[in-house]
């Protein structure tokens, strides 16, 4: 019998643990996240504002990828605050027969999450995203 294909949608502020758990639950996922986008050659990441939307378009070029190549299993590693930003990595996982999950990774103080960020997000800009987060129906909800 194959294996089913799965999407897997992380969700939640920086900080708050979404590659972690991926990482530690899906190590053979291949993954999508515009982070990839500002990491060089050398592992450094350098993000630039500017280019967010380039980030972004370069992780749905990544997931679309993915998807053509039939991949067992796919993560989107972004914080997706809102639902209009994961919505179209699950219409095209669902389009082409995959199972998705979302995962959404609590964090009780978002100032902990800020601390804990690796990419140098402003506390301001996370205290902004956990305000935002809107729920997203059957999400799981995780804590780390």
């Amino acid at each position: 019998m194959p294996e089913e294909q799965r999407v897997i949608i992380m969700r939640g502020i920086p900080g708050s643990g979404k590659t972690t758990y991926w990482k530690e639950l899906y190590p053979d996922a291949v993954c999508c996240s515009a982070n990839d986008y500002f990491t060089d050659a050398d592992g450094k990441y350098r993000y630039d504002r500017r280019q967010l939307k380039e980030s972004h378009r370069y992780c749905q070029k990544v997931f679309m990828q993915a998807i053509e190549d039939g991949e067992l299993l796919i993560v989107v590693d972004n914080t997706n605050i809102k639902c209009w930003e994961l919505e179209g990595y699950v219409r095209k996982a669902e389009e082409n027969c995959y199972l998705v999950t979302v995962y959404r990774m609590i964090v009780d103080d978002w100032r902990e999450a800020a601390s804990r960020n690796i990419h140098d997000v402003p506390a301001e800009a996370v205290e902004r995203m956990h305000a935002g987060m809107e729920d997203y129906p059957d999400e799981i909800m995780s804590t780390l």
